[in-house]
């Protein structure tokens, strides 16, 4: 078992790493699982007696492991919590955040921890966790991934894959079954510091997609190519039209042509129901007049200057101030 990590912190008195282990998942399949592992020691290595009257109380521990079932890591609270009662561990390495070492016939049992004490008690009848064998190794990153200013805990931490700017390649980004942060969803970054393919929801060519071709409108997700506009031209929209940006329910950030009048959410236009007071006639309304509109007080959208859409001239329900002959416009 080789164990992934997903928090450091060694702003207090101590070096907190929160980590994963795969696997088979502790009570619900839904809910995270958190190991836990604290040095309040920062010298100590070698190998080190977990059920030792020291290491198995949580408020004596220098080697605290410690395992959280169903976690809430906003709270930090959990459903049950697991701490080492026998076992050892052999620390190698702990130039930190850089440790490496292993874990060998470790049971942890289910506790209570005091909330004003921080005393750990077992649970008469509760449930233990036991590991045969586990091992970490997380090196030290390199100058240049420090000199980016990226997170040295960030290198190398067998969780996720940093596809960012960060002078070097992450190793981790060799790993296929890990996310990539710094990509779009649905891209991937093999080389570790390249984010490659088009993103899901893609609907143009995927070669398209920040390809430094133009800003390409209406292919579902938003071109990192309009990210230089106005220097990117504009494509897929016709004359008078311009790219509309808006966020869907997921928040991922798409794109479609509307009038260049258009003053309301892109998403709003031609999506089944009659938009009024938007600047422009919305296909969507049998006819002109107010009597044919749905909604008379849209909010604003986002252009592709990023700078907010107006909205529409009315902010009351219909018919409000909507013109009773042309409910593109207010009265």
């Amino acid at each position: 078992m080789q164990f992934g990590r997903t928090y450091y912190d060694d702003t207090g008195p101590e070096a907190d790493f929160n980590f994963e282990t795969g696997g088979v998942k502790l009570g619900d399949a839904m809910i995270p699982d958190v190991g836990v592992l604290n040095f309040f020691d920062f010298m100590q290595s070698g190998s080190i007696d977990l059920g030792s009257a020291t290491q198995s109380q949580t408020m004596t521990c220098t080697s605290c492991l410690g395992f959280l079932e169903d976690a809430d890591v906003v709270t930090g609270t959990a459903g049950r919590t697991y701490f080492a009662s026998k076992g050892t561990l052999n620390l190698t390495t702990n130039t930190f955040p850089a440790i490496a070492g292993s874990l060998s016939d470790v049971t942890l049992v289910e506790v209570t921890i005091d909330a004003m004490s921080g005393v750990s008690t077992p649970v008469a009848g509760g449930k233990c966790i036991h590991i045969a064998t586990a091992s970490f190794n997380f090196p030290a990153a390199p100058q240049a991934w420090i000199d980016a200013m990226c997170l040295p805990e960030d290198y190398a931490d067998n969780a996720l894959c940093n596809c960012e700017d960060c002078g070097v390649p992450d190793p981790d980004c060799s790993l296929s079954n890990l996310d990539v942060i710094g990509c779009d969803a649905g891209q991937t970054c093999t080389d570790g510091k390249t984010c490659m393919g088009a993103p899901t929801g893609w609907t143009c060519t995927a070669n398209k997609y920040n390809a430094g071709d133009g800003c390409d409108c209406n292919c579902g997700v938003y071109d990192a190519d309009c990210d230089r506009a106005p220097a990117e031209t504009i494509v897929g929209c016709q004359a008078g039209e311009k790219c509309g940006n808006f966020l869907d329910p997921m928040d991922n950030l798409l794109s479609v042509c509307v009038p260049a009048a258009w003053t309301c959410d892109p998403n709003f236009f031609k999506d089944g129901l009659c938009d009024c007071g938007c600047g422009v006639h919305d296909s969507d309304c049998a006819d002109n007049t107010v009597v044919s509109c749905d909604d008379c007080a849209d909010g604003g959208g986002m252009q592709d200057n990023g700078t907010p859409y107006a909205g529409s001239c009315n902010t009351s329900q219909c018919p409000g101030t909507i013109n009773a002959t042309n409910n593109a416009v207010c009265m």
